[in-house]
């Protein structure tokens, strides 16, 4: 049951109908960011098991690029979780 459903008159249904699309469109990103952060920890590992010591110091160039864009990702995931923690909480809130 989405909280449209669940309005019981307190809140608006136009405030309640533009949080509950907040809430998908976050989810949505928030779902993509994800996604990317398996595909860039998927290429760490494939590029630290191939990485010979040979290649060390070139690799540490591209090394530390991909743990940049890594923790770029994680940042932007955990914003995102953030935000929809905060989507929710005022969500509950006007149907309180």
């Amino acid at each position: 049951m989405t909280y449209s459903q669940r309005l019981s008159g307190g809140a608006s249904l136009s405030d309640i109908l533009h949080l509950e699309l907040q809430i998908d469109q976050v989810k949505e990103e928030r779902c993509a960011a994800i996604e990317e952060l398996k595909r860039y920890e998927h290429e760490r590992i494939l590029f630290e098991s191939d990485l010979q010591e040979e290649e060390a110091i070139v690799g540490t160039n591209e090394a530390r690029a991909l743990q940049k864009r890594l923790v770029d990702v994680q940042t932007h995931v955990d914003s995102l979780t953030t935000r929809l923690e905060e989507l929710e909480t005022a969500l509950d809130e006007l149907l309180d």
